[in-house]
């Protein structure tokens, strides 16, 4: 059986540390997108149905407050 020679080999140049991940993990992203969901939810069981009604449809469907006030003065 032949003989493995081996060398150590002396590194050269500045010494690099590990890298550090500075991006979230998709994990932190699913808690964190959890969290708001259950935020979400527990602000709009402390509102009114015409609070609730409001919300939605100025922060999810772009309504403005007069539109909406115009469409419930109707």
């Amino acid at each position: 059986m032949p003989k493995v020679k081996a060398r150590r080999e002396d590194y050269v140049g500045t010494w690099l540390p590990e890298p550090i991940r500075t991006a979230p993990d998709v994990a932190e992203d699913a808690i964190h997108a959890e969290s708001v969901s259950m935020a979400m939810l527990l602000v709009l069981e402390t509102l009114t149905p015409v609070e609730r009604a409001v919300f939605v449809l100025h922060d999810v469907f772009g309504y403005s407050h007069g539109e909406i006030c115009a469409s419930r003065a109707a």
